[in-house]
């Protein structure tokens, strides 16, 4: 369970705050999407919950823990997809998988060659990233997101179309876990069958819940 608590935050020199007085509660198992146009504060308040940015006003609790109390281990617990894909374009999309699952201090990670196949980068494994399109790139950070199996996932962008034929695979292998999909400026389609979402204005911020399962596929 994730709980943001009357966030606020301001950047250095602004005249007025990017985040203004947010809450919200994601229960496990759901999926949340952040809805609003360019500018209201949706990645703001997305990289103040993964600790991109520090706290200056409100908390986020996750599992009742604050990310003070979490420590390092907090990165064992959360994945995040970034909305400009950061790899190492001189290793193959394989070894970028296989030298982050390294990095975490788990029992367990997916196998790099299963991710691959759920995001359909499989016959592109042993290519460098460098030669990968920005699709391909925003598939392989997506899967390095979820190798250690996180209770949480965030991911700061939507998928883009060409991601749409592995979608049901993923569904079906990482369903139901709680996460947070794309904030998003486009109509809410674009999210991936959230079942709560935040909207955003640029003054304001509205909560809107209607659970339901993802699709049959």
């Amino acid at each position: 369970m994730i709980e943001v608590k009357q966030l606020s935050y301001t950047y250095p020199g602004a005249a007025q705050k990017a985040v203004d007085d947010v809450s919200f509660l994601i229960e496990r198992g759901q999926i949340f999407g952040f809805l609003g146009p360019n500018g209201a504060g949706k990645s703001t308040t997305q990289n103040l919950m993964t600790g991109l940015l520090p706290l200056q006003s409100g908390q986020v609790l996750y599992g009742g823990k604050t990310l003070a109390e979490y420590g390092r281990k907090f990165f064992n617990d959360v994945g995040v997809s970034f909305e400009y894909p950061n790899l190492y374009d001189k290793l193959t999309g394989l070894e970028n998988l296989q030298y982050y699952a390294a990095l975490f201090s788990v029992e367990e990670v997916i196998p790099a060659e299963r991710l691959l196949d759920m995001v359909g980068l499989s016959e592109d494994k042993d290519k460098r990233v460098g030669q990968y399109s920005k699709g391909m790139k925003q598939r392989l950070v997506f899967a390095r997101a979820i190798q250690h199996r996180p209770s949480f996932c965030s991911s700061t962008s939507p998928r883009p179309a060409s991601t749409r034929p592995w979608r049901p695979r993923l569904r079906r292998s990482y369903w139901p876990r709680g996460s947070v999909v794309p904030p998003s400026s486009s109509p809410p389609i674009t999210c991936s069958w959230p079942t709560s979402s935040a909207t955003w204005s640029p003054s304001s911020m509205r909560v809107e819940s209607s659970p339901r399962a993802p699709p049959a596929t």
